[in-house]
């Protein structure tokens, strides 16, 4: 579920530490309202970004990128984090209003909102959600489903986290909500998940996001892995919408 444009290079700046900073915009937030699947989400990705292996790759657009290879799927997740001049209650909301892969990921052609459901805050709407991503000539587009729900969670220091966590279900979950589709490939969303950290006073979050998306077909991993870079261009549109 990354981008197809093109890598754009920069000088590269210090970004050692990248995937542990991005680990630690969930220290100290509450999350009592959660459910245990979603507080295993959010540990989940919290070992992740603990974890050794990230490598870091070159900073896009003024975003750190850094990467770390999971064996288990052949694939790179991809950790990119930068500041964003808003709120952590304006990116819950953005988040809220549905369809964000279509409006700041560059490859998604269309998004559909296949079943809803409300939740009491701190969460937001909890949905299940087809997206359909362009591939280039001759390779059919990759389908996408996935489940994504969405928090504005408060912190021990008076601040606010916003976290959006989204996933494929199961094999036989995803069959029974969406049969296979002949005009598409269907692809596996392993995560994605956006982090943003607001300290008390500050008119500004810290800002993170990791994802692992396999296309599969006939695109070969290695090649996959050679454009995961692309995949911070979701951050960087979505830190230059709340830019404005």
């Amino acid at each position: 579920m990354g981008s197809g444009a093109s890598t754009s290079r920069e000088p590269e700046e210090e970004s050692e530490g990248v995937a542990s900073a991005a680990a630690a915009l969930l220290s100290g937030a509450s999350l009592e309202a959660l459910s245990l699947d979603q507080r295993a989400a959010l540990e989940q990705v919290k070992s992740l970004l603990e974890e050794d292996g990230w490598r870091k790759g070159n900073r896009r657009k003024g975003v750190n990128v850094h990467f770390k290879y999971s064996g288990e799927a052949g694939l790179n997740y991809v950790c990119s984090t930068c500041r964003v001049p808003d709120s952590a209650a304006a990116m819950f909301e953005d988040f809220n209003q549905g369809k964000a892969q279509q409006r700041y990921n560059e490859v998604c052609r269309h998004e559909e909102v296949l079943q809803v459901l409300e939740q009491p805050a701190p969460l937001g709407y909890e949905r299940m959600v087809v997206g359909i991503y362009q591939m280039p000539s001759p390779m059919k587009d990759r389908e996408f489903l996935w489940r994504e729900w969405a928090a504005l969670l408060p912190t021990e220091d008076g601040g606010q986290l916003y976290v959006s966590v989204a996933m494929t279900p199961s094999p036989e979950e995803e069959a029974a909500i969406l049969p296979p589709n002949d005009k598409f490939v269907r692809g596996h969303l392993h995560l994605a998940a956006t982090l943003a950290r607001q300290e008390p006073g500050s008119a500004e979050v810290s800002a993170a996001s990791v994802i692992m998306g396999d296309v599969r077909g006939s695109m070969p991993k290695a090649v996959q892995n050679m454009v995961a870079g692309n995949a911070s261009s979701y951050l960087i549109n979505f830190r230059d919408a709340h830019s404005r």
